[in-house]
């Protein structure tokens, strides 16, 4: 500061000075005193400064220069904002100018305020660029805020506000009116986005603990999580739209992937609505082929917007690991659902046969696969889950009945089994052992019994497993339910895949499961001691060693025999299908290992010297012999029956003495059923459920007897032909006997004449309507009855009756008779299921859904012995075997179909019942057999046929006849009865069928 004021010392410049401060007045004033004894300056200028200027002695400075004026001074100039304009973290108030990224960002802020200070605002204006809002509460408060969209930029700012509130909230409420879905959507985003299957009540806590403290209401969460799921997983309706292409992406991808999605129709045209989705990935299909012929299904419910159930079919691997198989999606287990499921796995994912299938005791479940011949055996076998059993009885009974039940289920010994279900007969009098035994089938649900078919699986718990593996999905759109099967599936398969390449780069060939199994019997088998009786026989004693805890266990002798008794288990179980079957030395061989060990015996080698010299010659006896034997069991048991070729291999391997298929120039069955295709001794059908053969029989005498049954049925239309041109031919006559002016002249006596109806004639009485019962009338000239005797008794006029037969039946009579017997025999079937017939459902376990004693018509018939049956009233559709079916009797004069016997497949009127014999009296109408009434025919032989409905034509044709007969029946005038005869002679020539017979039976025709 002292050489600042030198220099503006040496300007003399001293009135213009500035100071600051008292000290830098002092020290001026010192600078100066030194200047004056300078010898720079000038004496001649010092001196002129002395004359013209006094200088005063120095005296202290005023008061004003010394107080303290600058605390009290304040800079007019705006204040610079400490706060953020973008955005706003609850920390301050909201102010003018704050800039948002989006419209949704000022929403949600200002729903943050309000909750902040327990206010309501509610929003008066909304649109594309402006919002405005002001306080909701009654009580005057000026708070308001509005925002403006900034131009050619998408943020928004604060253009107006007046805050903060002056109100006060008048209550305070654990929930809030602007804390609505939407706004709580965007808080539990994150918590959703990575569990899906979080519960309601957790995200109630969830959102309590955030600083607003507010709880909403379970609905206005639970709209909020669906609201946060559409936000990652796709829109809830959007979504059914959508699945089709993910699947149609996913099957481009990986080959073999199968899926089929139904829909059903609306009143909207153009507008369908989802109704069940099945799909299957191509790996999980191939990989299904090398896996336990095990599949359990089970299914869970929905829990997302929409209900409903999704069904998993699991298999287990070759380490016991769950293998997903395929999926549905479908609105409610009952048996039309769990029908489809079950049909999509047969044609989509295997046609394997001897499945065993595991399940709970679903009642529609159960129905279907009842009447479903590819779920039943040798097709499938069906087995109970032990833990649904046990539950059922701990939830009927008690904890220990269930437990109880369980223990004896999964008991594998039978010796252990009959001792755990002895106890049972402790619980509740019996009941419950009496259940077990004779309401429950033991090779459904014991161990003991079951034939091995679960190969060691007891329960559904690994599609129950699945279903916990896929819990999250079960909240999901159906988007991403069918992408997270695909993505676990992904997981599952690679992870599984990398696993298996390891162990089998360090050279292992089994699994750990099968390992630890092996050793674990091989440990227990050491202790084992073994006597052996004979060598070649391989007959030995096997004794258990003591156990030292239990005096019940060990210390038993087996008696073992390693070479008969179990050949001829195997071949009784019809094993022999095993490629572990030498055909060259007739020798069953239980696996790999024991055909190894046949091969290399000297038997079996003598026997490959002898095929060495021939091979050719071998092999196609062998091959002619299996298709010989092949293809008498196929005529001998399904004739010409389309038939699976499956159906027909599993018939013929029974016989334990078949060749075998390895030993043939064949070595798959589908090239077997090719070959027979291309030699033409079968029809041969590629379906998806597999191969279909229908046989052709070649026989001189069968295509003889088919060539005269054309022949006779050619005859037969020709007849029809002639009869046809005779009656137009009558038809013209009459009308040329009538001459022209005798027509015109009495219709007009006719009018002159007075109506008179006398007292004895009767009413006229025509009907049109469906509800008339048909008068049918046996046909003049009629062949002769069927199973009625020519004989006919005449009345003498003593009283007794004598047979107008006379002596002995002649030779023609008898052949008939007998030809009548042999037709009879013929086409007398077990099975009797036609289509177009109408039955009555008589099983009882159908009673629970209603189906009991209600009738349904035939719409297709499976394997002879199994119908599709809609059901009248509710036009359900099901399968039912015919055993749980019975015919239907219509009323006198309906019609009917002969169903059994003789005349198979004939249509009649039903013209007379006896309920003493159980048997009808039917006409047959056309074809050969037309006009031939027979006698006796028993209820279960015939059954009533659907009636086609009447068109309207025929019936505006019959309506044209009504005043002619009116006048003809009244009027009694002979050229009116000779017009209506050829109209009526045309009216037989253009409507055939019940309705002409109907009009017939009312006018008396």
């Amino acid at each position: 500061m002292a050489g600042e004021s030198t220099s503006i010392t040496h300007m003399f410049n001293i009135p213009n000075l500035r100071v600051g401060s008292l000290d830098s007045l002092l020290a001026l004033s010192d600078d100066l005193y030194k200047l004056r004894g300078s010898e720079d300056v000038d004496e001649g200028l010092e001196a002129e400064v002395h004359e013209e200027h006094e200088i005063p002695e120095f005296e202290p400075p005023s008061s004003m220069f010394t107080d303290d004026t600058w605390t009290n001074i304040v800079d007019p100039s705006p204040q610079m904002p400490t706060k953020s304009h973008i955005g706003w973290d609850g920390h301050y108030e909201l102010f003018k100018g704050q800039v948002f990224f989006s419209k949704e960002e000022v929403h949600n802020t200002v729903k943050k305020y309000t909750m902040q200070q327990n206010n309501v605002v509610k929003t008066t204006v909304s649109s594309p660029t402006t919002l405005v809002y002001k306080c909701k509460n009654p009580v005057p408060c000026q708070w308001r805020l509005r925002a403006t969209k900034c131009k050619d930029v998408d943020e928004w700012i604060i253009s107006r506000y007046a805050g903060p509130h002056t109100c006060v909230a008048e209550s305070v409420s654990q929930d809030h009116h602007n804390l609505d879905a939407r706004f709580i959507s965007e808080i539990i985003a994150p918590i959703v986005k990575k569990d899906a299957s979080m519960k309601v009540k957790v995200l109630q806590a969830m959102i309590l603990e955030r600083p607003e403290g507010f709880q909403p209401s379970y609905a206005k969460t639970w709209a909020a999580k669906q609201i946060a799921i559409a936000r990652f997983f796709g829109n809830w309706d959007e979504s059914y739209a959508e699945v089709e292409s993910f699947l149609a992406a996913v099957k481009v991808k990986n080959p073999g992937t199968e899926y089929i999605l139904l829909s059903k129709d609306t009143n909207i045209p153009g507008c369908l609505t989802f109704d069940r989705l099945f799909w299957a990935f191509g790996p999980a299909i191939e990989g299904f082929k090398h896996c336990r012929p095990v599949i359990s299904i089970d299914g869970t419910f929905l829990t997302g917007k929409y209900k409903g159930v999704i069904l998993v079919a699991v298999s287990q691997d070759a380490k016991n690991q769950i293998f997903p198989i395929a999926f549905a999606i479908v609105e409610k287990e009952d048996a039309d659902n769990w029908g489809w499921f079950l049909s999509c796995l047969r044609h989509f994912v295997t046609n394997r046969t001897e499945l065993c299938l595991i399940s709970d005791r679903q009642t529609g479940l159960l129905s279907y696969i009842k009447g479903d011949p590819l779920w039943r055996p040798p097709h499938a076998y069906h087995r109970y889950c032990a833990r649904h059993i046990g539950a059922n009885y701990m939830r009927r009974f008690s904890k220990i009945v269930g437990n109880q039940v369980k223990v004896t289920a999964m008991e594998i010994q039978k010796r252990k089994f009959k001792a755990q279900l002895e106890k049972t007969k402790k619980f509740d009098g019996k009941k419950v052992y009496k259940e077990l035994t004779e309401d429950l089938p033991l090779k459904k649900w014991s161990f003991a019994h079951d034939g091995g078919r679960r190969y060691g699986s007891e329960t559904t718990n690994i599609s129950e497993s699945l279903n916990g593996v896929l819990k999250e999905a079960r909240h999901l759109p159906i988007m991403g339910t069918v992408m997270m099967t695909f993505y676990k599936s992904v997981n599952y398969f690679n992870d599984r895949a990398v696993e298996a390449r390891k162990k089998i780069e360090m050279g292992g060939n089994w699994s750990t499961f099968v390992i630890d199994k092996y050793k674990h019997w091989r440990n227990k088998a050491s202790r084992h001691q073994v006597i052996e009786f004979d060598r070649v026989a391989q007959t030995y004693e096997v004794q258990t060693p003591m156990n030292r805890t239990s005096p019940y266990k060990g210390n038993h002798r087996h008696s073992v025999d390693m070479i008969n008794p179990i050949a001829n288990r195997i071949k009784a179980k019809g094993l022999q299908k095993l490629r572990w079957y030498c055909q060259m030395c007739q020798k069953q061989c239980r696996d790999e290992n024991g055909f190894k060990c046949h091969c290399m015996s000297e038997g079996h080698q003598r026997q490959m010297e002898v095929f060495g010299q021939n091979p050719n010659r071998i092999v196609d006896g062998y091959s002619e012999e299996f298709e010989t034997s092949f293809l008498d069991h196929m005529k001998r048991s399904h004739r010409f029956s389309r038939i699976a070729a499956t159906v027909v291999y599993n018939e013929y391997i029974n016989d334990r003495h078949h060749v075998h298929m390895n030993s043939t120039q064949w070595a798959t069955l589908t090239e077997f059923v090719k070959y027979l295709g291309r030699e033409g001794k079968c029809k041969v059908e590629e379906t998806p459920k597999g191969w279909f053969i229908t046989y052709i029989d070649r026989d001189s005498e069968t295509l003889f007897k088919e060539k005269m049954k054309n022949k006779r049925a050619r005859s037969d239309l020709v007849d029809e032909e002639k009869q046809e041109r005779e009656i137009r031919k009558q038809i013209e006559r009459a009308e040329q006997m009538v001459p022209n002016g005798a027509a015109a002249a009495q219709p007009l006596e006719a009018e002159l004449k007075p109506l008179e109806k006398s007292e004895n004639s009767e009413k006229i009485v025509i009907s049109l309507g469906s509800s008339c019962k048909p008068v049918v009338k046996e046909k003049v000239g009629s062949s002769k009855l069927a199973f009625e005797e020519p004989e006919i008794e005449k009345v003498k006029e003593n009283g007794k009756s004598v047979k107008s037969g006379g002596g002995s039946r002649s030779a023609l009579d008898d052949l008939m008779k007998e030809q009548e017997k042999a037709k009879e025999r013929s086409n007398r079937k077990d099975y009797w299921l036609c289509e177009g017939i109408i039955v009555k459902v008589m099983s009882k376990k159908l009673a629970e859904i209603g189906y009991y004693k209600q009738k349904g018509i035939v719409l297709k018939v499976m394997d002879k012995y199994v119908g599709e049956i809609e059901m009248l009233e509710s036009k359900h559709v099901l399968r039912v075997d015919q055993e749980e079916l019975e015919t239907v009797i219509p009323q006198i004069g309906g019609l009917v179909k002969i169903v059994n016997g003789g005349y198979r497949g004939s249509k009649g009127r039903l013209l007379e019942v006896n309920t003493d014999k159980f048997c009808a009296k039917v006409q047959i109408e056309k074809g050969i057999y037309d006009g031939r009434v027979l006698q006796a025919v028993e209820y279960e032989d015939i059954c009533k046929v659907e009636l086609p409905t009447v068109c309207s034509k025929s019936r505006q044709m019959i309506c044209t006849l009504v005043s002619l007969v009116i006048d003809v029946a009244n009027c009694g005038s002979s050229s009116l009865q000779e017009e209506f005869r050829v109209h009526q002679g045309f009216m037989r020539m253009s409507i055939r069928g019940s309705f002409c017979d109907e009009l017939n039976g009312h006018l008396g025709v």
